[in-house]
């Protein structure tokens, strides 16, 4: 199998065939020359044979550029004679807006399903990976000839809250909106749970009302499928400190960040350490944009390696 990768995705692919290395041999590097013209146009020149070619690739949509560079690109991988191809997907865009909540508003997950389904279909198939799902209802906005499958990261954010966690932690959510991932997680560490309970204020204001599961004198350890500006685990880190915890943690598959929410988050002094996985691409520069005293605050795991052994397995 050939693996490309779109720009913003570079590195997340290059991590996918060194993890690869050693393990996958099927798998190879697929190049791709991107010229920039001073108008903003650009032209994208796939450097290696595609032709009846197994052929994945690595196109996450955090932003529009990257939702329309993997247009292009799997556009013209299938054209160029792609036997099968497999787009995945570490962070599917528009995951919060799955479905409307007011009159007229529209659905851009579901928008961006269709353009997606509207590619060339290549001769063995045309699969969409998708990972840590916010919403799951994103897997059936796909057309019946695109064949979408969940990839969860369960392996990588075990070990990521293992190693944040050391002994005599705890496993919590910032509310009760992933407590079935929590409670999973938790058996399978062998560890308790907590949550919160938010109810909210105003339109932009909540309150933790109520913590549930005992946390005094011990490490919390917070999970999310994802973190954009943090605000609410700000709000449940400080919860749990108040029940007596003697730290707190936080681990997102889904680093969103933006702007300064880095360093909001690690200059509120609530968390010990913060970890993310790299499907977003902004997890690269934040790295380099903390202060060097502060950068051991903020962790990064691969997801390149769950990806690699995906491909290879096929399932």
């Amino acid at each position: 199998m050939l693996v490309f990768a779109t720009r913003q995705y570079q590195q997340l692919g290059s991590r996918v065939l060194a993890g690869a290395a050693g393990r996958h041999r099927s798998l190879h590097e697929g190049k791709v020359d991107w010229l920039n013209y001073p108008d903003g146009e650009r032209q994208i020149r796939v450097l290696t044979n595609v032709k009846r070619q197994d052929v994945a690739l690595i196109a996450g949509t955090p932003n529009d550029a990257a939702f329309v560079d993997l247009l292009d690109l799997a556009s013209g991988l299938v054209s160029l004679g792609a036997s099968s191809l497999r787009i995945v997907i570490p962070y599917w865009g528009y995951s919060t807006n799955e479905r409307r909540t007011a009159p007229g508003e529209v659905v851009c997950a579901a928008v961006r399903a269709r353009m997606i389904s509207a590619l060339p279909k290549p001769p063995q198939g045309l699969f969409v990976t998708l990972m840590d799902l916010h919403a799951e209802a994103s897997e059936h906005f796909f057309d019946a000839d695109v064949h979408p499958e969940h990839l969860y990261c369960e392996p990588v954010n075990l070990e990521a809250i293992r190693l944040l966690g050391g002994t005599n932690f705890v496993v919590a959510g910032t509310d009760l909106g992933r407590s079935t991932w929590i409670q999973a997680f938790a058996k399978k560490l062998g560890t308790d749970l907590a949550f919160c309970r938010k109810v909210r204020i105003s339109g932009s204001e909540t309150e933790v009302q109520e913590v549930y599961g005992g946390v005094r004198g011990r490490r919390v350890v917070m999970f999310d499928d994802m973190y954009r500006t943090g605000g609410s685990a700000m709000d449940a880190a400080r919860a749990y400190r108040n029940e007596g915890a003697v730290s707190v943690l936080m681990h997102a598959t889904h680093g969103v960040l933006p702007n300064a929410s880095l360093i909001r988050l690690v200059g509120s002094e609530l968390f010990e350490t913060i970890s993310v996985n790299d499907t977003h691409p902004r997890v690269f520069e934040l790295q380099e944009s903390l202060p060097s005293d502060l950068r051991s605050k903020f962790v990064v795991h691969s997801v390149g390696p769950l990806i690699g052994d995906h491909l290879v397995s096929g399932n």
